[in-house]
Parts: structure tokens; C-alpha cells; sequence
């Protein structure tokens, strides 16, 4: 994830630099085209990952045969559909989107290699879930790290040879095909793939991989609509500067969503443990205890977002897009919020609710569509952000807390005062401190934002040790360190 989040840094600047801001914007248009490309997997990786865990404890390759080869076959359909739907799109970008017509060809030609990828890719997931299911994440993300890197290598490169929005599409095509060779190689090695990797069809395994695949779907629907959705609007109704400047702060605030995600995804598995033992109340108190980090921590990177994105921009991109920072300071609020409820939303796919989250994902879409559609053409870039902040805004708070308290049996008010609340208020009295500091200490070059940076964390992290944590929870962390 940190090096996902380096590499992005690293080469928004370089395609800024080759391609300008009209073609940054037009490249990332093509990035959205092939982010919501990847909502043809429908699901079925999720659910594959699943079956084949199953198969793998119970040493069944019979039943392993039969989850890969539907797989395989169902990936064979929705790759033709791919191929199909880019066809569409590249002969006929300029009646769909706002791309000026010295862009246009090299835009068409930057679709092939992203098809390329995006066809590929779909049987390649067979060889993700073979690594989820036997607990060899590590592997895949050494992989995915090391073709991350060399895709920065490629950028460079074909930039510099004069390839422009092609040497792009090319770079993560080449990156993406080593990728899937890589996983490949380690997800087989050892298991005899000959017996069981084979093309063919089981309607009984198929009807249970669809229906898993149904609730999977929509809370992926929900994760690339949510960043999407705007660059779609903005690449239909607006220009592709307007685009640039939405993308470079999506960048930066995606990233850090991307960050917060990881205290969810730490307590996932040990929620789901402690409902299948029936320990209940030791559920709601883990789900108390990481819905105050995830809140702090998420309160924490919106401090950091809100008053140092604007010196950040500067320093990382020029003057000239200051204007991305205004879009980050409309996002932080939804975001933290968006964050602080990544807890909850862990705790209804422990108890099998998280098909509520994917219906709450459809509503926020239509929403975020709907507003953003009346603003982009009179806003641009900054109705853009309006729309996503007031769709994040409007229902996920407020019903998303109430339906997992009802199905936890958490009071509603001791979940906002002892959760959230409690982490957020600490963050808002240093927030004006912070800014008055800004204001009277401008940030000028690196090195003071990296003090900056470092002298925000210590504050928040005492903050949260002597304030936010309490006498228990502290006891409780030191008893956990006692090996030391």
C-alpha cells in the first residue's frame, strides 16, 4: 500500500510534465473507463477466493476442479463483453466524452493496451484467490510491489521517448501481463494445475458462486462509483483540466482512505471468529475499541489533509494546481466520516449483513449522480466534489451507525460518544492551533513539511495516548506489550 501510494505520487508529476494538464486530465478519464471495467468481475473473485478455501481445507481437488473451471468459463464470457464495450468506447470517444480533438487518436490508441489488460486480467484472479485461500497474501503483494515499480520505470521511459497517453496505456498493460505471469507461476507451483485447470461448466457450484457473488458486487459497485462516478460526469461534461484538477486531489484522498482501511481490515477476521464462537460481547467491544482508532486515525489524516494539501500541491505539482486543494478541503469531512464507519461496515460482513451496505452503496450512487450532474456543468471540478461530499453525507452517517447498533445491540448514543465523538473532539481543538500555526508560519520547501508532518503526528499520537485512550484502554495496550 505504501509503495501503491509512492509510485502514484511519483507519477502524477511525470505525466504532468510530458502530457500537461489537458492530458493528464484525458488520461485520467481512460483510467476511470478502465476502473469501471473492472466491475465486469461481477463479483465472481470474491466469491471464487471463498469456494476455493474451502476446497483447499477439505483437500477436495475434485471440487477445487469444478469452482476454477466455471470460473474460467464464466471470466470467458465477461471477457468477450470487455472486448466488446472497448470497442464501443474507442470508436467513439469524442460523442461520449469532452476530449479536444489533438487528443483524441492518441487517446484511442491508449484504449488498446488497457483492453489488452483488462481481458487478461479476468482469468487472472484465479491465480489471486489460490493465493488468498492458502494465506499467501504476502506473495501476491511482493508481486504486485515489484510490477508497481516497474510500471513507474515504463512511464518514464515511453514518456521520454515521445510516446505520450500510448507509452501510458502501454506501461500498464507490459507492468500487468508480469503481474499475472508472476502470480501465476507462484499460485501453481506444487499443486498439478493439468488435473483441474481446464475450462467447463458446473450449474450447481455456478448457482452458489453467484449468489455470494451478488452481495460482493455490490460493495465493489459502491468502492469505484464512489471515486469514479465524478471523473465520469467531469470527462462528459466538462473539460479535461477540470478533470486534472479532480483527479490530483482524488488521488491524494483516496490514498488516505486506502490507509484508514486498515485498521477494518485487521479486526475483519477476528470479528468474524468471535461471532462464530457466539461471543457477542466481546465482538461489540472489539467493534467499540476500532471504531475509536479508525475514527482518530481517520480525524487525524484530515487534519493533515485539510491544512497541508494546499503547501503539499505546491511543493509536489506548482502553483498551478492549487486549485485540487479547495477539492480536498470540501472531500475531508465525508471521508473522515467515510473512515470512521470502516469498523462497522466489518462488523456486518461478520454477521453476514453486509448485503445492507452493498443496497446503501446503490442509493449513495444515485445520489452522488443526480447532484453532481446539476453541478459539474455551472462548478466543474468543485460541483463535482460538492456532489460526492453531500452524497457521503446525506445517509451512509446516520443509517449505517443506527442498523449496526440494532443488530449489535449497542446503544445508538454510546456509539457516536464513546466511538466517535470521542476520538473527533481532541482532533477539533487542535485543529485551530494548527491552522493559527500555518497561518503565522507558512510552510516554504520540504524540509519544513516534513517537520510539519512529523510535529502534527507526535501531537495527535500523545494526544491519543493520554487523552483519547483512558486509564483502561491504556492497561489494556501495556498488558498486550508486557512481552517486551
Amino acid at each position: 500500500m505504501a509503495v501503491n501510494f509512492a509510485v502514484a505520487l511519483a507519477s502524477v508529476p511525470i505525466q504532468v510534465h510530458y502530457l500537461g494538464k489537458t492530458g493528464l486530465g484525458v488520461w485520467l478519464l481512460l483510467m476511470n473507463m478502465w476502473a469501471f471495467m473492472l466491475l465486469l468481475d461481477l463479483g465472481v473473485s470474491q466469491s471464487l477466493a471463498r469456494h476455493v478455501a474451502d476446497d483447499l481445507v477439505r483437500d477436495d481437488i475434485d471440487s477445487l476442479g469444478k469452482s476454477v473451471s466455471t470460473s474460467l468459463a464464466m471470466y470467458s464470457v465477461l471477457a468477450l463483453a470487455a472486448i466488446l464495450i472497448y470497442l464501443v468506447l474507442a470508436f467513439n470517444l469524442d460523442r461520449f466524452f469532452n476530449i479536444p480533438p489533438d487528443f483524441l487518436d492518441s487517446a484511442t490508441w491508449a484504449m488498446l493496451p488497457l483492453c489488452a489488460v483488462t481481458v487478461f486480467s479476468l482469468p487472472a484472479k484465479i491465480f489471486e484467490a489460490l493465493l488468498f485461500a492458502r494465506e499467501e497474501l504476502y506473495i501476491y503483494q511482493s508481486v504486485v510491489m515489484t510490477t508497481v515499480l516497474a510500471r513507474l520505470g515504463l512511464i518514464w521511459l515511453f514518456l521520454h521517448q515521445g510516446w505520450g497517453l500510448l507509452g501510458v496505456g502501454l506501461s500498464f498493460a507490459l507492468a500487468g501481463f508480469c503481474e499475472f505471469a508472476m502470480t501465476g507461476y507462484f499460485s501453481l507451483r506444487g499443486m498439478h494445475a493439468s488435473a483441474w485447470l481446464r475450462v467447463s461448466w458446473d450449474w450447481a457450484r455456478a448457482r452458489k458462486m453467484i449468489i455470494y457473488a451478488r452481495d460482493a458486487l455490490l460493495i465493489q459497485l459502491g468502492l469505484i462509483a464512489r471515486a469514479q462516478l465524478p471523473v465520469l460526469i467531469l470527462g462528459i461534461l466538462s473539460t479535461p483540466v477540470a478533470l486534472a484538477y479532480f483527479g490530483v486531489a482524488m488521488r491524494l484522498t483516496t490514498h488516505a482512505v486506502s490507509l484508514s482501511t486498515v485498521v477494518a481490515r485487521a479486526v475483519q477476521p477476528k470479528l468474524s471468529l468471535l461471532k462464530a464462537g457466539d461471543k457477542d460481547e466481546d465482538m461489540v467491544r472489539l467493534l467499540k475499541r476500532s471504531t475509536l482508532y479508525a475514527s482518530y486515525f481517520a480525524g487525524f489524516l484530515g487534519l493533515g489533509l485539510y491544512f497541508l494539501s494546499e503547501p503539499f500541491l505546491v511543493l509536489w505539482l506548482g502553483e498551478g494546481f492549487v486549485k485540487s486543494a479547495k477539492v480536498v478541503r470540501i472531500l475531508v469531512v465525508p471521508l473522515v466520516m467515510l473512515m470512521s464507519l470502516g469498523p462497522s461496515e466489518a462488523v456486518l460482513f461478520s454477521i453476514k449483513r453486509h448485503g445492507f451496505t452493498g443496497i446503501l452503496n446503490l442509493i449513495e450512487i444515485a445520489i452522488m449522480g443526480l447532484v453532481i450532474f446539476g453541478l459539474v456543468q455551472e462548478k466543474g471540478d468543485i460541483g463535482a466534489a460538492i456532489g460526492l461530499g453531500l452524497a457521503l453525507l446525506l445517509l451512509r452517517p446516520w443509517v449505517l451507525p443506527w442498523y449496526v447498533c440494532r443488530k449489535t445491540g449497542v446503544r445508538l448514543g454510546e456509539f457516536w460518544l464513546q466511538g466517535i465523538l470521542r476520538a473527533w473532539l481532541p482532533l477539533l481543538l487542535i485543529a485551530p492551533l494548527l491552522g493559527f500555526f500555518l497561518h503565522t508560519w507558512p510552510v516554504h520547501g520540504w524540509f519544513g513539511f516534513v517537520a510539519v508532518c512529523l510535529g502534527l503526528g507526535l501531537l495527535c499520537g500523545l494526544v491519543f495516548i493520554f487523552v483519547v485512550m483512558g486509564p483502561v484502554e491504556r492497561s489494556f495496550w501495556l498488558q498486550k506489550l508486557s512481552f517486551f
